[in-house]
């Protein structure tokens, strides 16, 4: 956003010089041409000669005072300013000046005030409606913000400048398609206007159109090639377009330019997920925590991803948790006076904030238990933290009758909608995972606070009172690994609604192929070197059996080649392997485990919608016991099939089992054609009493804040 700084031409007014001989003039123009030149220090000592020689020359005082504003010595400017002010309190130049010396000092209230006061005594100064407009977004409220440019506009409508900080600050209230025609406006008046093709490179790779966002930024590096903004923004919208490759060189230039560029730092290590260089990804967060101590978007993509380190204690992990947790309380407005009626029989107000309200895991989960909520008990809220529409989030919105896009939202902005919309019970749905809204959590919106199903491990935050689980992803033993207090549910913590296509089973591979085939269609950062050591070794053991990989992640040659090797080293050859991309026809994903005799669960990080879906294409999934949430996934989701003898109890049982399942097609055989009707006659699927138990969890927790709620304000 650009600021509108010391003006190009400034007049002398008549009391700027009292000399006879007109000394005090020539010190003030001297110092004018020498301030415009940003020679501050010569400009300074040509305007202190002519206070010197005239001490009530306010021109003099207010020019000075720029000057040391310019150079950081903001109490000194706002006395220097003050002095003008003093001379002449309606003068719109001091008025407006004086604004810039009271934002720094924190004093944002007066330098609104001096801005107006300015305005009321010229209404069309565009500087000073822009610096306004500027003062306003940094405030938070940009639909004052967006009318203040509109105002400038209109008296200067052929200014790109403003319509390209219109364009911005529409896009940070979430209006992307004003933002994009402000920013073509900005264009057409000023086709070289670098600042403007980068912003709106960044709006069009937000609104899916990355080609065209990527040759925005490209043309915004042509027009300005030192400008690390473009290549920041161009480097964004390569990973959008899944080119991470491009992306994470672009974000090395970042850095090379910006060696503490943080946010580069943190998007770099996006880009090193999607190659599945984990390890360099934790550390570029690390690196740019390192740079930020409280940078929170770091810390919560550093704790989500060192959830696939093996060698990663659970002490650690909590510890890492439990820091992101004090770093978002320190910056939140907590709401302790909750007004919720206290009635423990009341229809209950639960929202559910997520990015994933859509073809996501979390959204197909959500799916069959929101549809069997008994709408005389519970009134259900969704606040969606993303942009992103599709077909399943058009069925969720039909289930969830008070819908709220707030992705555009300040963390207090939506705490507050939240306040008003008087929510009981909130649901995380996302914990350290993308898209998440943890730092609002940490305002205290509701009364009571829950995380579930998007995430599986602490939140690390004291503000969030429970977390919805069931006696196998979280013992007794381990709830010391949690800052939540765990709620647990009878039999699982998810439910699995019956995919929307019909998917025919196949007959077991193995009586094709002569041979068996494991598979995984888990991501690439869960293959752990524990992982694909322990996979190598069964192929070792089955003679002539082969290992199906299915992942997006494939799509990019490098990373198959780089996965090949890895097995390579593992002596394991390329004709033992079948890397396939994910596809996105999700009947067509399905079908995939056609061609799978066993699914192989990974570890640490095991697998929970894909074991479902295996189990739904009748392959049964083979996984190991865990020390943690993350790590027991797949233990829950066989003991609620009755299968606890596919859970290995350690890696050495682990290969072994898998040896005596491939050696036994019978078993495989029948267990194909029973396990779809098994897992629809499961706890796993049966989505009305799953929201039946939901309720009684929320209703238990809604009871125990009645009787031990903290004295507050009347309740509405």
């Amino acid at each position: 956003m650009r600021d509108f700084p010391f003006p190009a031409a400034r007049h002398l007014p008549a009391d700027a010089g009292t000399g006879s001989d007109g000394t005090v003039l020539a010190f003030l123009r001297q110092g004018l041409a020498l301030h415009r030149q940003g020679r501050l220090d010569e400009a300074a000592k040509a305007y202190e000669q002519a206070l010197g020689l005239a001490p009530g020359a306010s021109q003099a005082a207010h020019l000075l005072g720029l000057v040391e504003h310019q150079r950081g010595n903001n109490a000194r400017a706002y006395q220097l300013i003050g002095q003008a002010l003093a001379a002449q309190p309606k003068n719109p130049d001091y008025l407006t000046d004086m604004a810039l010396v009271l934002g720094p000092l924190g004093r944002a209230g007066e330098a609104e005030a001096s801005l107006r006061s300015a305005l009321a005594a010229r209404p069309a100064d565009i500087r000073a409606l822009g610096l306004l407009a500027g003062m306003l977004v940094k405030l938070g409220r940009r639909e004052e913000a967006a009318g203040c440019y509109r105002i400038a506009i209109g008296h200067d409508p052929h200014n790109a400048h403003l319509h390209n900080n219109l364009g911005n600050t529409l896009t940070l209230l979430g209006d992307k398609p004003g933002a994009i025609a402000a920013l073509r406006q900005a264009i057409a008046l000023a086709p070289d206007l670098a600042d403007a093709q980068s912003n709106l490179g960044y709006v069009l790779n937000e609104v899916g159109d990355y080609p065209a966002a990527i040759a925005a930024c490209r043309r915004a590096l042509q027009l300005n090639p030192e400008a690390p903004g473009p290549r920041f923004n161009l480097a964004l919208a390569l990973l959008s377009d899944d080119q991470p490759a491009a992306a994470a060189e672009a974000f090395f230039d970042v850095l090379r330019r910006q060696p503490h560029n943080a946010e580069a730092m943190r998007s770099l290590g996006d880009c090193l997920v999607k190659l599945g260089r984990t390890e360099e990804a934790i550390a570029q967060y690390a690196a740019a925590v390192a740079e930020r101590p409280n940078f929170a978007a770091a810390l919560t993509n550093l704790i989500f991803h060192q959830n696939y380190r093996a060698d990663l204690s659970i002490q650690d992990a909590v510890a890492e948790a439990r820091h992101f947790g004090e770093v978002v309380a320190a910056g939140a407005k907590v709401a302790t006076a909750h007004r919720n009626t206290p009635d423990p029989e009341r229809r209950l107000r639960v929202g559910l904030v997520s990015g994933d309200f859509g073809e996501h895991p979390v959204g197909r989960f959500l799916a069959g238990p929101l549809a069997a909520i008994d709408r005389n008990r519970i009134e259900l809220f969704a606040y969606a933290t993303i942009d992103r529409e599709d077909a399943m989030t058009a069925r969720l919105r039909q289930l969830v009758p008070n819908w709220r896009k707030v992705f555009h939202l300040t963390d207090a902005e939506l705490s507050a909608l939240i306040q008003g919309d008087r929510i009981d019970i909130l649901i995380d749905l996302s914990g350290h995972s993308s898209g998440n809204r943890l730092a609002m959590f940490a305002h205290k919106p509701a009364p009571i606070a829950v995380t579930w199903l998007g995430y599986f491990a602490t939140t690390g935050l004291a503000a969030i009172d429970y977390v919805l689980a069931n006696r196998w992803v979280i013992p007794e033993a381990e709830e010391s690994q949690w800052v939540e207090k765990p709620w647990r549910l009878p039999d699982t913590y998810l439910c699995f609604a019956p995919p929307p296509v019909e998917v025919d089973l196949a007959e077991l591979p193995a009586r094709r192929h002569g041979a068996v085939t494991f598979g995984s269609a888990n991501n690439l950062n869960k293959l752990s070197e524990e992982t694909l050591a322990c996979w190598a070794a069964i192929l070792h053991a089955v003679d002539d059996s082969r290992l199906a990989l299915r992942t997006a992640a494939f799509r990019d040659a490098d990373r198959r080649q780089a996965l090949l090797a890895r097995f390579a080293a593992l002596g394991v050859g390329a004709e033992r392997l079948v890397l396939e991309p994910a596809v996105a026809d999700y009947a067509g994903h399905l079908a995939r485990y056609n061609d799978v005799d066993i699914a192989l669960d990974p570890f640490p990080y095991a697998g929970g919608t894909t074991t479902v879906e295996a189990l739904w294409m009748g392959v049964p999934v083979l996984t190991r016991r865990g020390d943690r949430y993350v790590a027991h996934m797949g233990e829950s989701i066989m003991h609620n099939m009755d299968l606890a003898d596919w859970i290995a109890a350690d890696t050495d049982d682990y290969i072994r089992k898998a040896a005596a399942f491939a050696a036994d097609l019978d078993r495989l055989a029948g267990l194909r054609t029973t396990l779809r009707p098994r897992l629809l006659a499961s706890p796993l699927m049966d989505a009305p009493a799953f929201a039946r138990e939901l309720e009684q969890a929320f209703r238990g927790m809604w009871q125990i804040w009645c009787t031990t709620r903290p004295p507050s304000a009347p309740p509405l």
